[in-house]
């Protein structure tokens, strides 16, 4: 049996005058190689593209807080838990942030714009919250290190003091810099 040759010529939707063997995914219209865009799934015509980029910007305000809420929480526990491990931070902060964007992209339904702005304020501050509940303390100590680098007459554990409290700042700083570039990177690539 021979093919047939009766095969309907297709015409761009956009481009009438352009012959076109390609369709949109989505709404199955012919459309020619200027007016597609390549996504994950095939190609689909920029009207298709348009309206999926409108349905990912509708948010909701209460999945947004809960995710940022999430987000905090999380951070707060592993910046008590991570930074006293010292070195080991480094390594062990990518695999928290791991199983921290997982959590959140588990709570994330269906299509929807991805809060990163609450998701990246609640790791910010649940990172920092070990920090800041000690804040007083960590002030204290600062202000008695800072006098015994300006006042020969406190002793020198003032000075100790101050380097311990910049050493713990800067370590929840790491902390909470690797947690967000990894929760942040896993799910921008989604």
């Amino acid at each position: 049996m021979a093919a047939s040759s009766d095969s309907v010529t297709l015409y761009c939707t956009f481009h009438p005058e352009r012959e076109t063997l390609l369709r949109c995914n989505r709404c199955n219209r012919p459309m020619c190689t200027e007016c597609l865009i390549l996504v994950p799934t095939g190609y689909r015509c920029k009207a298709c593209v348009a309206d999926l980029q409108r349905t990912f910007e509708k948010a909701g305000w209460g999945k947004a807080l809960l995710l940022g809420l999430v987000a905090a929480l999380l951070a707060a526990l592993g910046g008590w838990i991570l930074p006293a491990l010292g070195l080991w931070l480094i390594f062990l902060t990518p695999l928290w942030a791991y199983l921290v964007s997982e959590v959140l992209l588990r709570l994330k339904p269906g299509p929807g714009r991805r809060p990163y702005w609450t998701i990246t304020l609640g790791l910010g501050i649940g990172g920092l919250f070990p920090f800041l509940v000690e804040v007083e303390g960590w002030l204290v100590a600062f202000f008695v290190g800072l006098t015994a680098l300006f006042n020969p007459e406190v002793e020198f554990p003032g000075l100790a003091i101050l380097i311990q409290v910049v050493y713990r700042a800067l370590v929840q700083l790491v902390y909470v810099v690797l947690l967000w570039v990894v929760v942040r990177r896993r799910l921008y690539s989604l």
